[in-house]
């Protein structure tokens, strides 16, 4: 039996039992980071998300420890919030 093309990789992990979905998840990482949530940004942190070498359950603390190093590098810089 094949367990790891059933597990899901449209969700991250926020705790052992709580998840959100991948769109979710880019809202809370932007405004975490006090990034503008704009259309480009979440794009950017969506394209950078897909290139995680790491293997589905996503974690947040592995998903976010991997975007702060390589999200500007592979992306460019995003816009800060202005709030």
């Amino acid at each position: 039996m094949d367990f790891q093309s059933s597990i899901p990789t449209d969700r991250v992990y926020m705790s052992w039992s709580e998840h959100i979905d991948l769109q979710d998840y880019v809202k809370v990482y932007l405004a975490s980071r006090k990034y503008a949530a704009t259309e480009h940004a979440r794009n950017a942190v969506l394209e950078c998300m897909a290139r995680f070498p790491g293997r589905a359950p996503y974690r947040k603390t592995d998903m976010d420890f991997y975007l702060d190093r390589n999200l500007e590098s592979k992306v460019g810089p995003l816009p800060p919030s202005e709030r």
